[in-house]
């Protein structure tokens, strides 16, 4: 099923407009305001959204953490599940209509990382986490008080707390295959992958393995039982 013609979106997104400073709220900094969705270009994809999660790290970023100053307002967001809505016209391998997520780490499954099945850091499509495109331009925009555009800064160059958004298909997933609800699917981003990932996966703990177990209070040493058996 091919796209057609794809049009700048006007919606809605949650906007963060500053660094949260001490003694102001959430409300004083986050806004709910109506933003330009650009059409897709190149290997990207237009995605409708239909659930989204609200992780620490978009909390942390409001306060600061892993973010400067100037990088505002941004689009935050890093968790949602949605519906391809329109395709670049270098994007392969997705089709409207399409349920994808949109993780951190793309994978090119060629590179020696992608290739040892210990490591999810490709070499190729690394962190997805510039805050704007390489031509200092933006997909997202808004128009100010004076009647300009405004660039929207990005949040792991996803921001999912919009009603669209647009990614690299280099760093899309699937999930047609998968019968759960959105709002299951979207922790798939972050909140699960992260864990489950680096613990079980990219751990890939072995009997005879020497591991450290951090825990509240305590700390454990195995260096002999099966993974499997200690969880």
């Amino acid at each position: 099923m091919g796209s057609l013609p794809a049009s700048v979106i006007t919606c809605k997104a949650v906007v963060c407009k500053e660094v949260k400073k001490l003694g102001q709220s959430y409300k004083d900094v986050i806004e709910v305001m109506d933003i330009q969705v650009d059409v897709p270009q190149d290997t990207e994809i237009r995605i409708k959204m239909l659930s989204a999660g609200i992780c620490h790290t978009d909390i942390s970023n409001i306060r600061g953490f892993m973010t400067k100053p100037y990088h505002f307002p941004k689009v935050l967001g890093h968790e949602g599940v949605g519906i391809v809505e329109s395709l670049g016209p270098e994007a392969k391998g997705f089709e409207v209509g399409d349920m994808v997520i949109a993780p951190t780490y793309g994978e090119c499954g060629e590179c020696s990382s992608c290739r040892s099945g210990r490591t999810n850091v490709c070499q190729k499509y690394g962190a997805n986490d510039p805050p704007m495109e390489p031509d200092g331009s933006s997909r997202f925009s808004f128009v100010d008080k004076d009647g300009k555009k405004q660039f929207l800064y990005y949040f792991l160059a996803c921001s999912t707390w919009t009603q669209y958004m647009v990614v690299d298909s280099n760093y899309a997933v699937k999930l047609n295959d998968y019968d759960f609800p959105p709002a299951h699917g979207c922790i798939l981003s972050c909140a699960f992958t992260t864990g489950y990932g680096a613990a079980w996966l990219d751990g890939r703990v072995r009997p005879g393995d020497t591991v450290a177990v951090f825990g509240t209070g305590s700390v454990g040493l195995s260096v002999s039982e099966p993974a499997h058996l200690r969880y």
